[in-house]
């Protein structure tokens, strides 16, 4: 008799008695070689043993049978790691639950939503984005809603008023999950965004308050007595064209005094008449993603 998986001999039980030995003998012999093999059945010659049945062995995505009698080795590729400079190359659409939501060759479907961003488009060959596709954006400009237009079905109710430089332009969202918010047309009050805590609020343009002080001659006079304006004046204050010197109250001309913020130290008075206090600035047109 012999056991089911391995076939150790067993001894008969009530045989005889010198037959021990030998069977003990030999089940040893044979485990200890089914030992040393891995219970696998491998070649005895000292080398690594192969498995009986080749297994699957995956890294990344990739999987390659292994059986022991060589070794396997996967490639950058293979695994999909980053290659060893960092760099990694993408194609097709990235995909969620089956949906494709991004085309890794548009960078501009990377753009999340509501999130106003600038585009050099007066450069030809500059890339805008496109609303081909299931991602829509919209021009942050008035006047594009319409038929051919950019935004035409993304934008409704638009509402511009007020003249240069108070100019208010918003719209309201018509797709997506924002739609039935409104969205200031930036592009057309040509405002620009800054940080705060209240997003979305617009201030119009402001000029910080310019104060000056008279000197009296004690007499009722409004300038030192014996002294002209254009000595005094300083910074936003001059001299008017009809200044004179003027000596004790009540004696002499009457003299004038000018407030202009050109005078100011450093200052860079507009020779336009656009009524706007503005910074150095260059224009770019501005998008957002709504869907």
């Amino acid at each position: 008799m012999a056991t089911t998986n391995y076939s150790f001999n067993l001894p008969t039980v009530g045989g005889d008695d010198d037959v021990w030995g030998d069977l003990l003998n030999a089940n040893w012999s044979a485990l200890d070689t089914q030992l040393f093999e891995g219970v696998i059945g491998a070649d005895t010659t000292g080398s690594a043993a192969t498995l009986t049945t080749p297994r699957t062995l995956t890294v990344g995505d990739t999987g390659k049978p292994f059986d022991g009698s060589a070794d396997v080795t996967w490639s950058v590729a293979e695994i999909g790691a980053l290659a060893s400079d960092g760099s990694i190359a993408l194609t097709g659409d990235l995909d969620a639950d089956g949906n494709n939501i991004v085309n890794l060759g548009d960078p501009f479907l990377l753009k999340p939503l509501a999130e106003p961003f600038p585009v050099w488009d007066h450069i030809p060959g500059a890339a805008t984005p496109d609303n081909s596709g299931t991602a829509k954006f919209i021009r942050l400009t008035a006047g594009q809603s319409g038929v051919g237009g950019y935004n035409e079905g993304l934008l409704t109710d638009e509402q511009v008023s007020g003249s240069a430089p108070l100019v208010e332009a918003d719209a309201e969202i018509a797709v997506g999950p924002m739609a039935g918010q409104r969205v200031p047309l930036i592009n057309t009050e040509t405002s620009f965004i800054r940080p705060g805590t209240s997003s979305g609020t617009l201030q119009f343009d402001q000029m910080q308050r310019i104060t000056g002080v008279f000197g009296s001659d004690g007499g009722g006079g409004a300038i030192w007595g014996g002294n002209s304006l254009a000595s005094i004046s300083s910074g936003a204050l001059i001299a008017g064209a009809s200044g004179a010197n003027r000596g004790s109250a009540g004696s002499g001309a009457t003299a004038f005094v000018t407030l202009d913020s050109a005078s100011s130290p450093d200052a860079r008075a507009s020779d336009t008449t656009s009524g706007e206090t503005r910074s150095k600035n260059r224009q770019a047109t501005y998008y957002m993603r709504v869907v």
